[in-house]
Formats: C-alpha cells, structure tokens, sequence
C-alpha cells in the first residue's frame, strides 16, 4: 500500500491513471479534479481515472448548489490502491448538497460510501456506476455458517445503514430519479432514507454481498425494469440456507405506496423483504402499506420470494420460484395476493395471525402445502403490537386458484372465515386440511375450469415506454444451486471459476463445476491428485479429480482459461484472448480433537482479572465432553448441547503429524483465546471481542501437539481453528 507521502504526491501533481482497477500507470495532463475541491457550477469532467482518497470524514470531492449539470464524461474515481482488500475501503467519493442537480457518467470505485446525497431535492444520478466499492469480508464457509455474518437494516433512524456502505446513500432527497446506473461487486447498492416521489429505473444494482435496493421511510417511489439479481449472503447449496438479512429490495419503516413493477430480483437472500417498522411493532399502527408489487420476478431466494409483515399491500402477477416460501406474509392484513406463478417452494403462501387477505386467481404448482395461515398460541410478550391491536388468524377469501402437485391446497389452524371456493386442481391432491376455527367454509376442488383473469386487468401497471426488460436472459444460469458465494460475496459469472459440487467420495473423487465466460480451460497444476480429467476442454465444463492416496488431503490445482473478456471479482478488467490463472487448494490434515467445557463465574473466577480461579477451573470436572474431527463451533448463547447460554469455557487439545513447511494456523474466536503449539504460545487474544481471525505463521515438520483455551461471556460465540501451508 503507498505511503501517505506517495498519495499525497500523486494528488498535488495530478496524475491519471489508466487502469480500471486503480493501478499504476502512464502520467497524463491535469485535470480540475482533486482530493477536497467542490464542484459548484455545470460543466464537464475531463475524462481519466483518478486516485482521489477520502480524508477521514471528509469526501474526495462535493459537489454544491442549485441547478447543476456535470458530466464526468467517464471519468473513474479511486479511493484505494489496487492492493487494498475490500473491507480496507474507506471514506465518501462524492458528497452532493443542492436542488436540482444532475450527474452523468461518473464512475467511482474503492469508498465505503460512493455517493452521499443529503437534502437534495430533485437530484438525477444517469449512466453512472458505484460498482466494486467497500464489503465486508465474510467469515461463512461453504461447509458451515457463521453467524457473525448476519447483518441488521431494522433501525436507521441515525444512518446506522452506513456501517454497512453503500454504491448510492441518499437522504431526505425528494423527487430523486435514478436511471442507466450499475452498482455491482459491493455490499450494498441504492439506499433511501426519507426519499420520497422518486423514479428509479433501468438500472442494474446485481452481485451484492448485503442488498440492491433499500427503502427506510420511504413512499410514493416508482421502481421498475430493474435488474436487482444475486444480491444474497449466507447460502451453501444443500448445506444451509439463511440468507442473513440480504435482499434484493427491502423495504423498511413506513415506506408506503411505492409501485414495483418489471424488476428481476432473483436470486436474493429475499427477492423482496418489507417490514412495518420498529414504530409499529411498538405501537400497533401504521405499517409499509399501500405497496405494489406487479410483475416482477423474486425467484430462487434462500428465504422468502416475498417477505413482508404487519403490513397491507398488493402482491400481484409475480413470479416466485423455487424459495423457503413464495409468500411470508405474518401478520398481513387487508392485503391482495392475485395472479402469481408460484412454484417449487417448501411452501407457497404462509399467513401467521392475518386478516382478511384475499388469495386468488393464483397458479400454485409443486409446493407440498400451497397454502397454509394459522395462529399461535402465544406471541411475543415484548411485541407492542398484538396488545394494542386484533391478531386472530381471520377472514380470509381462497378463490380461483389453479393448484397442481403438492399434497395440500389449503392448512389452516385455529382460523376463523376462511372461505375456499372455486378453485381448481390439475393433480390429485388434499383439498384442505382444517384444524380448530370457526365459521369456515371450503368447496371441493374443481378439475379442469377455465378461470378468468380478467378481474386482474384494473391492477395492471403499464410498462415505461423505454423500459428495459430486466429478466434474466435465457441461458444465464438460473436456480439456487447458482448462487455461489465465497468469502467476498456472491459469485457474478465474469470470470472463471472452479466450483467444488461433490466432495470426496469413497473413491476419493471430486467433482468440479468450471464456470465463467465461454472459453477454454487448460490444467496446469495438480499437486496433491492423483488424476485431472478432462486436462483441458471448455469453459463452462466439468472437472473430475482423484486425490492421491493418504489421509491428509493437500489439493493444489492451477487452470488457466482463454476466452472472452474477464472482470475480476475486484472489477479489473482482462481483455478477452488473454490468459487468466484460476485456481483451487483444499488442506485438510486429520485432526481428532477432544474437546472439554467448563462452568465459570464472573464475580469469582472471570478469566481476565481472576486467571488463578479460572485455571483452577479449567483442571476440576468438566460439565461436557466430546471428541470431534474438526474444532468449529458458532452460534447465539450455547455451541453445543448441554453447555449454557453464557459464562463458559473450552479446552480442545489435539496431535497432528504434518509434511516440514511452512504453516498458517488461524483461529477466530468470540471471546478469549490463546493457542498453544509444543507449550508455546502462539495466539492470545485474551479478551472480550466480536468474531476475529488472529493468525500465527509457524515453521512446522512431523508431530506437534496443539492445545487450545477459550473462554465465551455472552451473545454470540465463536471458536474455529485452521491449519493449513501458507500461501
């Protein structure tokens, strides 16, 4: 990383640079743009990318007053030296204040924040690009999630958003239109705070670790014919399904009355996620009403198509495929679900504590229980809301629905009015399965009635005149098994990419899938295999390699591909003909671990001011113990069974016999822990933390005993250990 010294020359002499990704290159002629200037009337930006760091809270550039036009005639603004990782990102690009104003064509790269709008009424943001900005590095693995990755957008009263960054901020910003503008390869792309009566169309906000398009108190917005596509975290395919809180639109405190019509937002840890709002969960009124959702796609989410709660609104002629639910509606009311395809959910429409929703002229294909509303018994004591408000699971029409496959149209439990008539299976199935309620009237399902939809036409939104279609093109890999994310973030298909789709089986086989731009592979490193076949072949491909025998597994493969352009992960791009290394190891050293828990006090034997005490707990009789293969254990409260929510200890010990080389043993821990290899400490982080990786660098031939201490107080928990050859 350059000096501060090195940075600070680079402005004051106003050098271009002419890579993409930010890097060194050839010196140009000056341009008006430099670290802290303020732009205040209308004009152009010589073309050029410029390394204009932010200083601390500071912006790189403002642009201030009334009226303006500026077109950055594609000129690229960097925060960061091309080395910097994207959790190093820091600081806001551009900071616009005024009326009136319109930006064209800039793209920024390498800030926490892109662009920070505060008070501006009418401000235009066309043909920009706020792509490859700050993200957080993620501590899930595809074998198993971390729960330090779950993320938060349920206040944002203060901009607590911004922890998160963001391609585009903009707050109290009225009238606000968005148009032709990419965000990719961040967190998170278009926010809304207090933005109302805006326009955003036509853009591209896909391939986002947090969410594409954000909405907190936020109405009368019209969104549509945007791609919004893999904005999604917290997915393993076949492994675990959570989606911690991403979204490709979300949808927060009292946003009402916004129109979403022709956007694809497949692929997200929800497609579309709306929530009251911590004011009506307090006080039982108000809500995120009045939304409609028209044709849009929601597809292939590892939540919920739709999620949306304690709220009335529109859902209709929707596609939604292929999710936990189609619909999660708890505590609907008043709300229209008409005209959807949904298909291939684990269930279709999931209505907790809701009143009179209307379920109609749907098509419900292949969901095991299409459509299922209940109450609880018992709600949460701390929600204000079902004690200033009715809550029975109640008044529901279920008509005109074509359902096919699946074994149950229609679950209802202890619910009230529920009137199912009219509708029509393709497939033998149950029509209804009725526990407790009253007053509940359910007809036989027809077979084979033509329905008409004509009651749907006072609904339709008609699409904008030069709106783009925002689906998904044929061909593009589509279904959950497509969403590929690594430790940046969701995989977007503009490079090459070796996806391990079966580990090792009996005959220590693995199997590959190479995706990326259509091309050609070539292999040329296969330490650790036995075989590599096919060699070479095209892009995409399969790969099957057999590990050499042995107990340990240390797979090395290097590929190189040849084909179309490339865009790296961190938005550099390589120009199509030339070679791009890609490349996959996988060191997996037998490991038996015992592993032994402890019961400590915090008044008498806290581990980090009574360490005597503490000890001497860690030498009497443990409360659990267990062997297992692999230290990793995650988690709210008790990582284990048997262990209690809080205050409590471990000591893992292990031998393990490795090739001499050169090691990195890395450990993330919530809270306290030391390491020990051979009696010598090599990792201590005594204290109270969030999840954190330390690492030590070791020199290591043979057998060596490794012991570990750990210590969680409370809330979350974390203790994994890796040992793998440095890289």
């Amino acid at each position: 990383m350059a000096s501060m010294r090195t940075w600070l020359t680079l402005i004051l002499v106003g050098v271009v640079f002419v890579a993409l990704g930010c890097g060194s290159g050839e010196a140009a002629q000056q341009t008006p743009l430099a670290a802290g200037v303020s732009l205040t009337r209308s004009g152009s930006i010589r073309p050029g990318t410029y390394l204009l760091p932010a200083n601390g809270d500071q912006p790189a550039i403002r642009i201030v007053g009334d009226n303006l036009t500026i077109d950055f005639e594609g000129a690229v603004l960097c925060g960061s030296p091309e080395s910097a990782m994207p959790d190093e990102y820091a600081g806001t690009a551009i900071a616009v204040s005024g009326s009136n104003i319109t930006l064209k064509n800039v793209l920024v790269r390498g800030y926490k924040v892109g662009l920070m709008a505060t008070d501006s009424p009418s401000l235009h943001l066309t043909g920009c690009d706020f792509s490859y900005n700050w993200k957080q590095h993620l501590k899930s693995t595809l074998e198993r999630e971390d729960g330090a990755d779950w993320m938060s957008f349920h206040n944002n009263e203060n901009d607590e958003w911004l922890r998160y960054g963001a391609g585009v901020y903009l707050k109290n910003c009225p009238r606000a239109q968005v148009d032709q503008c990419t965000i990719t390869g961040g967190q998170n792309g278009l926010m809304l705070r207090q933005c109302d009566d805006g326009k955003i169309y036509n853009n591209n906000f896909s391939f986002l670790s947090g969410l594409g398009l954000g909405m907190y108190r936020s109405s009368r917005n019209v969104v549509m014919h945007n791609k919004i596509d893999f904005c999604v975290r917290g997915y393993s395919h076949g492994v675990y399904s959570r989606g911690q809180d991403s979204a490709g639109i979300l949808v927060y405190e009292q946003s009402c009355n916004n129109t979403f019509a022709y956007n694809s937002a497949t692929h997200g840890g929800d497609g579309f996620f709306l929530w009251a709002g911590q004011s009506t969960m307090d006080s039982g009124q108000g809500g995120c009403n009045d939304n409609l959702l028209y044709a849009n796609d929601l597809s292939c989410a590892p939540a919920n198509a739709i999620e949306a709660t304690f709220s009335r609104n529109k859902f209709i002629r929707n596609r939604l495929e292929e999710s936990d639910h189609g619909i999660w509606g708890g505590y609907s009311y008043d709300t229209l679900i008409l005209g959807n395809t949904i298909a291939n959910n684990t269930r279709g429409v999931s209505i907790e504590h809701g009143q009179n929703n209307t379920i109609a002229y749907n098509l419900f294909v292949d969901n095991p229980v299409h459509i299922e509303v209940w109450q609880n018994a018992r709600q949460d004591p701390n929600w204000g809301y079902p004690k200033n408000r009715d809550t029975r699971s109640r008044g529901y029409e279920i008509q005109y629905n074509q359902f096919g496959g699946g074994k149950t149209a229609i679950v209802a439990r202890e619910s009230q009015k529920i009137m199912a008539a009219k509708n029509v299976a393709t497939s033998e199935l149950t029509a209804a399965n009725l526990q407790g309620g009253t007053e509940n009237l359910v007809e036989p399902l027809v077979k084979e009635e033509a329905i008409d939809y004509g009651a749907l036409a006072e609904y339709r939104v008609q699409p904008m005149a030069k709106g783009q279609d925002a689906m998904l093109p044929a061909g593009h890999p589509r279904g959950r098994k497509y969403i590929l994310v690594d430790e940046w973030g969701p995989y977007d298909f503009k490079s090459p990419k070796l996806w391990l789709r079966q580990g090792m089986d009996k005959e220590r086989k693995m199997r590959f899938e190479i995706l990326g731009p259509a091309g050609a592979y070539r292999v040329i490193r296969s330490d650790g295999a036995a075989s590599v076949l096919p060699a070479s072949g095209s892009v995409p491909g399969t790969l099957e390699v057999t590990l050499a025998p042995g107990a340990a597994i240390d797979l090395n493969l290097a590929l190189v591909y040849t084909g179309k352009e490339v865009t790296t992960p961190l938005g550099k791009k390589i120009a199509a003909g030339e070679a791009v290394r890609f490349s996959y190891r996988k060191f997996q050293m037998p490991m038996d671990w015992a592993v032994k828990f402890y019961k400590w006090d915090k008044d008498s034997s806290d581990p980090r001011t009574r360490a005597e005490a503490f000890y001497k707990i860690l030498g009497g009789q443990a409360i659990k113990e267990e062997k297992v293969a692999r230290l990793d254990y995650s988690g709210v409260g008790a990582v284990a069974e048997g262990l209690p929510g809080s205050q409590y200890a471990a000591v893992a010990e292990t031998q393990v016999a490795v090739p001499q080389g050169e090691y990195s043993l890395e450990v993330t821990s919530d809270d306290g822990v030391r390491v020990y290899v051979d009696g010598k400490r090599v990792i201590d982080n005594w204290t109270w933390h969030v999840p954190t990786l330390d690492k030590a660098e070791l020199k290591l031939s043979g057998k060596h005993r490794i012991r570990v201490e750990y210590f969680q107080i409370d809330g979350y928990a974390a203790l994994k250990l890796d040992l793998m050859p440095k890289r």
